[in-house]
């Protein structure tokens, strides 16, 4: 009975979705804002270890987390700050597929 459960487990864990976080939203819309920061899951916190969006070296494989975006405290956060990693592998599907809305979050300094 137990190598039947960890053969279902290790059949569930290898069907899970992955999207690339580069190709689409990064790459045409995030990278050029120099403060920005993304994350993959878990504690969204900016710290020593937090990726910019702009490092092109951040998010080098695919992730099967939603992407999520902050801002330092000297800046406010203008736009989405979470971009859905679909059934289908995409990254922002319903954003980068609407012909009016367009994925975007941009930062506007604290005066």
């Amino acid at each position: 009975m137990s190598g039947s459960i960890l053969l279902l487990l290790l059949v569930g864990a290898s069907s899970a979705i992955y999207c690339d976080y580069n190709e689409g939203i990064i790459d045409d819309y995030l990278a050029d804002e120099e403060n920005l920061y993304c994350f993959d899951g878990g504690l969204i916190e900016i710290d020593e270890n937090s990726r910019l969006c702009s490092n092109e070296y951040g998010f080098l494989t695919a992730r099967a987390d939603d992407m999520t975006v902050l801002c330092p405290d000297t800046h406010t956060l203008v736009g989405y700050t979470n971009y859905e990693c679909d059934e289908d592998g995409v990254l922002a599907a319903t954003l980068t597929n609407d012909a009016v809305l367009t994925p975007y979050s941009a930062l506007i300094p604290l005066l």
